[in-house]
């Protein structure tokens, strides 16, 4: 409590917030990134073998 006290007010506002930002904004921002991954990678699983030659195929000129 004593470094607390010694803190002037504007750091230790940093301090809050950067605390709040650590607790609440970044695990958020870690499991949305990760449940966007795992849906990407879920749908991507459907057409694996999609864009593959097939033997004896024609692929028409572009």
């Amino acid at each position: 409590m004593a470094a607390l006290r010694a803190m002037p007010w504007p750091m230790l506002l940093v301090c809050c917030l950067g605390l709040a930002f650590l607790i609440t904004i970044l695990p958020l921002a870690i499991m949305l990134f990760a449940l966007v991954m795992l849906l990407k990678w879920a749908s991507n699983g459907d057409d694996a073998g999609a864009d593959e030659k097939v033997p004896g195929s024609q692929q028409s000129p572009q």
